[in-house]
């Protein structure tokens, strides 16, 4: 359980510094031990969306590894299938509204200004060059 509470607060420290807000991974229930035989983990557990977070990319993580040591042919074994693009759509609904949110600061934010970045995700879309491809109503 110490664990369990040490990854929540840990992945709600990361995503406030990252993106200025987090996932409420604290908000979640406790999931009951693995020893447990009458106790499940119920649908709030299991819904809450810092678990299908965390699902998505410790399972994204573990496709990235096996292409990583499979080496450059792994291509050839997702021939039909690419593993990584259900996880990374839903990282992508969490991910993409703080990208949108900065890149839109961004864009209004005056050329003269000497704001200093409030997060990382800020500090990386300033030294950012180009056009952004994502929110098409920027």
């Amino acid at each position: 359980m110490n664990q369990d509470l040490v990854a929540r607060f840990t992945l709600d420290s990361v995503t406030e510094f990252l993106f200025d807000d987090d996932v409420h991974s604290l908000d979640a229930p406790l999931p009951y031990p693995p020893n447990s035989l009458s106790l499940e983990d119920g649908p709030a557990f299991t819904s809450h969306p810092s678990n299908v977070f965390i699902k998505a990319f410790v399972r994204a993580q573990g496709v990235v590894s096996k292409r990583t040591m499979i080496g450059s042919t792994w291509p050839l074994l997702e021939f039909w299938k690419d593993m990584a693009v259900a996880d990374r759509k839903t990282l992508d609904q969490y991910v993409q509204p703080s990208l949108d949110k900065c890149f839109r600061k961004k864009r209004y934010k005056s050329v003269d200004s000497r704001d200093i970045p409030e997060t990382l995700l800020d500090y990386l879309v300033d030294k950012t060059s180009g056009e952004y491809q994502g929110e098409q109503d920027l």
